[in-house]
């Protein structure tokens, strides 16, 4: 995934609706209020100050909810129009790449975070409380919920504390996706038992696999099928990023 995830980024950064997010980013950063403020029969002029940015977009994202009427997002719109440019691309490359866009007026950065709840395998534990005197120990009062966390996981993702009935099955099933629980006990494992467990796990899987599925994630924007085909970094590079 994250081989999947460098080359997106290559070509979202070559996106014209990626490249006039920046543009329009960098517009409002650098927007100043208006010096001057009427105040009945007096023009008082105030010192230039930034517009407080992120309460404006907060502000959006309110009036954008299906509780605001029509008429207030069109006054919000009319009055901020950048900021709605600014959401309706990010919706745009979010949508088409299947990224989360992050950006932070305060620290004036920009940021592409993978979208990584299709991984293939997902390793469950129990959760962790802090017991007497800080002691780590498992709570096993919340079992069967564990700790689900993507194998392997490149991008230190946090973990999800799901029941592990709710989390194989019912979600999945919806968007076509196919699990196989397995559970070992490692406890009676070691190290001379390697080869039988993969050999006994792969044919639980062989049994299972789905003919004609691709390695494409399920909601995948179509266009980007072939980054999970590709096998050589050098085959993008000249065929999707020539110089």
């Amino acid at each position: 995934m994250d081989k999947v995830f460098n080359r997106k980024k290559k070509l979202i950064l070559r996106d014209p609706a990626y490249i006039e997010f920046c543009k329009t980013f960098e517009k409002i950063r650098n927007t100043r209020e208006s010096p001057y403020h009427r105040k009945g029969d007096l023009l008082e002029k105030y010192r230039n100050v930034y517009l407080d940015k992120e309460a404006v977009y907060k502000e959006l994202l309110s009036v954008a909810g299906p509780h605001s009427s029509e008429k207030t997002r069109k006054k919000h719109e009319r009055k901020y129009s950048d900021y709605w440019k600014l959401l309706k691309l990010r919706v745009t490359v979010e949508y088409k790449w299947r990224v989360s866009l992050i950006f932070d007026f305060t620290r004036e950065e920009i940021s592409l975070i993978p979208y990584t709840k299709d991984e293939v395998i997902w390793v469950g534990t129990p959760p962790l409380i802090t017991g007497y005197k800080g002691v780590m120990k498992s709570d096993w009062n919340k079992y069967p919920l564990l700790n689900w966390s993507p194998f392997p996981n490149p991008f230190k993702k946090s973990p999800i504390l799901a029941d592990i009935n709710e989390f194989v099955t019912p979600g999945y099933n919806k968007t076509g996706e196919k699990w196989v629980p397995i559970i070992v006990n490692v406890s009676r494992l070691n190290k001379a038992d390697a080869k039988i467990i993969k050999k006994r796990i792969w044919s639980k899987i062989e049994e299972n696999l789905q003919k004609g599925r691709t390695k494409k994630p399920h909601g995948e924007f179509e266009a980007c099928s072939f980054l999970y085909s590709l096998r050589q970094e050098k085959t993008f590079e000249n065929h999707c990023c020539p110089k």
